[in-house]
């Protein structure tokens, strides 16, 4: 079974990284999608990452203390807008109907339903 990881790098990449290489060593490269720079150059973003998503058995929503509050340049919450990589990938996963589990690092909470964008809340 494919696994799907996905997290913020502002909020949780050192943890994410060593739990992407636990899974590779595990189950193989060719069996987990971690990150966003493995999308090729001139392909719709939002269409590749519902195909990743669709590959894959399970994603892990790695949470960090910020996950849920994490600001754009602009100071706006990034989950808020749809176009976050976050949120395309949850959504793309909730639309394939994927086993999600949330992943809670260093101390961070589950976000309650009124903390996440509605296409979100079924995540809390």
């Amino acid at each position: 079974m494919k696994v799907f990881i996905s997290y913020r790098r502002d909020d949780s990449q050192v943890e994410s990284q060593f739990i992407q290489m636990e899974l590779v060593r595990e189950i193989g490269e060719e069996n987990v999608f971690f990150d966003v720079d493995d999308i090729p150059y001139g392909v719709n973003f939002k269409t590749y990452l519902a195909d990743m998503v669709a590959e894959c058995g399970v994603m892990l929503v790695m949470m960090g203390q910020g996950w849920a509050d994490s600001q754009d340049e602009r100071g706006e919450r990034r989950l808020t807008d749809p176009r976050d990589f976050v949120r395309i990938e949850i959504e793309s996963a909730f639309a394939r109907d994927l086993k999600i589990i949330p992943v809670l690092l260093n101390g961070a909470r589950m976000p309650g339903p009124d903390d996440l964008p509605e296409s979100l809340q079924r995540l809390s």
